[in-house]
């Protein structure tokens, strides 16, 4: 009950706010017309009832809540007013007055809360039934009353006219009214229902009921109930010559009731504000159109500046688990090598960033690709979770397609750009990397993801090479290999410890190749599941254990034993991975030996088509020389870019075209990518055409980050054509 009360009262304050300004603006815009002003009080009842608000930077609202329920638990209770001198003044006496007692049993801020929580509820009950009590007296002065026209009543035992009933309203006249009066009189009446005030007033009072302890809104009620008389008066009147005004304002003087200025109903005819309603009757004139305008312009600046809560700082904590949530793999970084805080710029003074561990190599595209883009105040204070020196923190203006604007590459060594990206951050003497140097180049291409790998993947690649090599003493030019992990398991350090215990259970492909003029000739491989244990602490990883499963009837037993149930199969089938994996190190192998890959990849093509001559079936070609084909898919990015650009020059309508396109479309399988099947194909080149509008019009559906991972065979086209 307590934090009913204290969420009531922070709202009634809040409230309080919107109410001056309104009392004010309807002071400033008293010619404007007065159903204006009652619109704004409609803006005040919903700030009353509604137990939230919109946060807006123009609200000028001081504090949206005061009195924090969570005080009545703390040893130095406290509120948050919004102004400085309110709380220096009230908070000290607080604390000193209802500081909590370490040996009493209850915080006496608490049992004051209980006590005036209860009082309000006992300000409520009498409220509503002072409102029933009105309400019988008023039903019963009706009692004896007689039809005079439809809805409309004759009574002797009332003084003024007036509407009661919210379902079926009726009007009530006096008696004695005079024929004269009767017309206008009903002509506002019915001006009130029409508006349905006879809803909105009893709503104004229930309002008024819960927060009876503020006095800002006795004094908004009264004021209500004033203009929503007023603005019957102005809608009755409007067409009406002097002599009519004056004939109104006898009736006004006539039937003025010098009633209590509060009650719920009924709405009486002369209840409120006479002198000021005849004053008004009697100098009405049309407003201009133009001080129309201005009063509801100046309507909407008063609900955005007062109906809304200013925007809440949260604490520096909070804030911090905030961004945990947005950004997981920013606190989860190996610092011990420093941080590599990478920078584009989205426009001219719009930056984003992205965090990696600093390791002093070389960054894929594909990591880069992933960095989400965290604003500076972000960065800032993500950067603030580390415990690391500034100068060991790098920044790295980073000329990505993720960027839409990019500073030119001069600017960023100059030392206005420099300390614009530190003030940013909030680092005083923060190291700044360069987008092409030597510490940490940026790929260039495509290409770039087959040579660039990660720390955790170069000790895996070390791992597998190290263990492999003995074992095929042949000769050869070039040894590579490749990892896929199927489920990676990761110990927290015990206490005391800062060393990682990580598992990494999957596929390793070796394969060991010489270079000729026809390609890449394997001279010893192996493909096998293995399990690679490592620790991983400030010197990097070390590797504990490298796990393979015994030959022959002991295979299967091992990795069932070994690996986690949920990837037995996956472990036991790897011939879905050999492709992919393949490429992987046939890429490795022709960035290490400066292989001439589309040489090659051309003399493939050829040989595919040279027999069976008289066949004008596609797939014989391809099952004559299944060993050339497959070699072929084992080139994959450097067979996809070599088709594109032989698709690009056109005319690629005979079976070359169809050789590349089966090609592009099992490499594609291997990557993961489904192409589209609604196209009739015809020739090769049907096929890319079809291929490149598509690739074209995925950009317009997805972000390049998106667009990267979902559609990867797309994306190297896109970047060959420089869309991305």
């Amino acid at each position: 009950m307590g934090e009913l009360f204290l969420k009531t009262l922070n709202m009634s304050i809040a409230a309080s706010w919107l109410i001056l300004a309104v009392v004010l603006l309807r002071f400033a815009l008293k010619k404007a017309p007065k159903w204006i002003a009652v619109l704004l009080w409609g803006v005040v009842a919903v700030r009353l009832v509604v137990p939230f608000s919109f946060e807006n930077a123009l609200s000028l609202i001081p504090s949206a809540e005061t009195f924090n329920a969570h005080n009545i638990q703390y040893e130095t209770p406290a509120i948050s007013s919004g102004i400085p001198a309110v709380n220096n003044a009230v908070n000290p006496v607080q604390g000193e007055t209802f500081a909590t007692n370490p040996a009493a049993s209850v915080n006496p801020l608490y049992v004051w809360t209980f006590i005036v929580s209860v009082i309000w509820l006992i300000g409520i009950a009498a409220m509503l039934l002072y409102a029933v009590i009105s309400y019988v007296r008023v039903r019963q002065s009706v009692g004896e009353s007689v039809p005079y026209e439809g809805d409309i009543f004759l009574c002797d035992h009332v003084k003024s006219p007036f509407i009661l009933g919210l379902v079926r309203p009726k009007i009530y006249l006096p008696s004695s009214m005079d024929a004269a009066s009767m017309e206008p009189v009903i002509a506002h009446e019915k001006a009130h229902l029409t508006r349905c005030d006879h809803w909105w007033k009893p709503v104004g009072f229930l309002i008024l009921t819960v927060h009876w302890f503020n006095p800002l809104c006795w004094i908004a009620y009264v004021l209500l109930c004033r203009d929503i008389e007023l603005a019957c008066d102005e809608k009755v009147i409007r067409q009406m010559d002097l002599n009519g005004k004056k004939q109104y304002s006898t009736a006004l003087l006539e039937f003025s009731t010098g009633r209590r200025l509060v009650t719920i109903c009924p709405l009486a005819f002369g209840e409120v504000g006479v002198k000021e309603r005849v004053k008004n009757v009697l100098n009405y004139k049309k407003p201009a159109f133009w001080l129309i305008v201005v009063a509801i312009i100046a309507c909407g600046v008063v609900t955005v500046c007062f109906a809304t809560n200013p925007k809440q700082e949260l604490p520096q904590e909070q804030r911090i688990d905030e961004l945990r949530s947005k950004y997981p793999e920013y606190f989860d970084l190996i610092t011990s090598k420093g941080l590599e805080v990478y920078v584009w710029q989205l426009a001219k003074d719009s930056y984003s960033f992205g965090l990696m561990p600093g390791t002093n190599r070389e960054k894929t595209l594909e990591e880069l690709m992933s960095l989400k883009g965290a604003s500076a105040a972000e960065m800032a204070l993500i950067l603030s979770t580390y415990e690391i020196e500034d100068e060991n923190i790098f920044v790295i203006p980073w000329g990505n397609p993720i960027s839409s604007y990019m500073v030119g590459t001069g600017d960023m060594e100059t030392p206005e750009y420099i300390n614009n990206i530190r003030t940013m951050l909030g680092l005083d003497g923060v190291s700044m990397g360069s987008a092409g140097g030597e510490d940490t180049p940026t790929p260039a291409g495509p290409d770039a993801a087959d040579t660039t790998i990660s720390e955790e993947q170069a000790a895996i690649r070390q791992a597998i090479l190290e263990h492999n090599k003995s074992s095929y003493p042949l000769e050869y030019d070039v040894a590579c290999c490749s990892f896929i992990t199927l489920e990676t398991l990761s110990a927290t350090p015990l206490a005391g410890s800062s060393t990682h215990k990580i598992t990494y259970y999957g596929w390793a492909l070796y394969e060991q190749y010489r270079a000729t003029d026809n390609g890449l000739e394997t001279t010893g491989g192996s493909h096998i599941p293995v399990v690679l244990s490592f620790d991983l602490d400030e010197r990097g990883y070390t590797l504990t254990e490298y796990w393979e499963p015994r030959d022959g009837s002991y295979f299967a037993q091992d990795i069932r034993e070994k690996f986690p149930a949920h990837i037995v199969e996956d472990a036991l089938h790897g011939q879905k991975f050999v492709l992919q994996q393949t490429q992987e190190c046939y890429a490795q192998a022709i960035a290490a030996t400066g292989l001439d890959a589309n040489q090659v990849i051309g003399s493939l093509i050829e040989t595919i088509c040279s027999s069976p001559a008289l066949s004008s079936n596609p797939g014989d070609y391809i099952a004559e020389h299944s060993i050339e084909y497959r070699e072929l898919t084992y080139y994959g990015r450097y067979t996809l870019k070599y088709c594109f650009a032989r698709f690009e020059e056109g005319n690629e309508t005979g079976l070359d075209g169809h050789i590349m396109m089966q090609a592009c479309e099992d490499i594609a399988a291997s990557w993961g990518e489904a192409l589209l099947t609604d196209y009739v194909v015809i020739t090769g080149q049907v096929w890319y055409d079809a291929f490149k509008s598509n690739a074209l019009g995925l950009m317009e559906q997805y972000a390049e980050i998106e667009l990267a991972e979902r559609y990867p065979m797309s994306y190297l086209l896109l970047s060959m054509l420089g869309k991305v």
